[in-house]
């Protein structure tokens, strides 16, 4: 991910990340010579630096009345990060018991884009239970490939276990042996219509779309309890990967 990208994943508009570069570069300076450098018109400029203002990561100085504008240091973006996540924190509570459910009731939520794929993955590492397989695709590290190698650290710091069962094709994949993962390879001709992870009471699957990614997660105990009893019988009936193209991987 290139920084442009990098900085947009921080609730920054493409125009917001190249302004805030451009002044990091030049340090103190005036809006026009931000929009010499930006390319952009003067009015865009203006707006733009007045939005990273109100963000906090744009100051601005008069000196013999003229503004200057200075970029904070890049430091300061995870100061402001951090700011957000203890602010969440304290409502996390409220946010939680505004969402219990009486009972047993089936929860249904539906997840598209690299935000939703960000969201439910999260929830993954929440949970912290064994997560269960049935026709991983290993499209992960493609999603968004700095958040996955992250949160696959995150995984196996909190050792939350995965046992995948996954095609003769998907087993070649590197990602297939990252640690505390087991995976058991399909029989022959046996294909499934979607990929599906179960975790404690939740089963979330996956369906295949031309333009992004989409998923269903469904909270109910019931549900979960059959998907994991067929992921039991598969399991089964499948074999383990030969050790030798195992280890051709690393």
């Amino acid at each position: 991910m290139d920084t442009i990208s990098a900085l947009q994943e921080l609730n920054l508009s493409e125009r917001e990340a190249k302004v805030y570069l451009h002044l990091l570069e030049l340090g103190p300076s005036i809006a026009s010579k931000t929009t010499a450098r930006s390319s952009l018109n003067r009015t865009l400029v203006y707006d733009t630096l007045n939005s990273l203002i109100r963000k906090g990561l744009v100051t601005s100085t008069i000196k013999e009345n003229v503004k200057y504008f200075s970029a904070i240091q890049p430091a300061k973006l995870l100061e402001l990060l951090h700011e957000k996540e203890r602010n969440l924190r304290e409502i996390i509570p409220t946010l939680e018991s505004l969402n219990r459910n009486a009972g047993e009731m089936t929860r249904v939520d539906v997840f598209s884009g690299k935000e939703g794929f960000k969201t439910f993955m999260n929830d993954l590492i929440k949970e912290g239970k064994t997560l269960y397989g049935l026709g991983y695709t290993a499209q992960g590290p493609q999603i968004n490939p700095i958040f996955y190698n992250h949160w696959q650290k995150r995984r196996v710091q909190e050792k939350i276990a995965r046992k995948y069962l996954v095609t003769q094709e998907v087993a070649q994949l590197p990602v297939t042996n990252d640690s505390l993962t087991e995976i058991r390879i399909l029989p022959e001709g046996l294909e499934l219509p979607s990929s599906t992870i179960v975790y404690g009471h939740k089963t979330l699957i996956f369906f295949p779309q031309e333009k992004e990614l989409t998923a269903i997660l469904i909270e109910s105990k019931g549900i979960a309890k059959s998907h994991k009893e067929f992921f039991k019988l598969l399991w089964k009936i499948s074999k383990k990967r030969d050790k030798k193209i195992s280890e051709t991987l690393f």
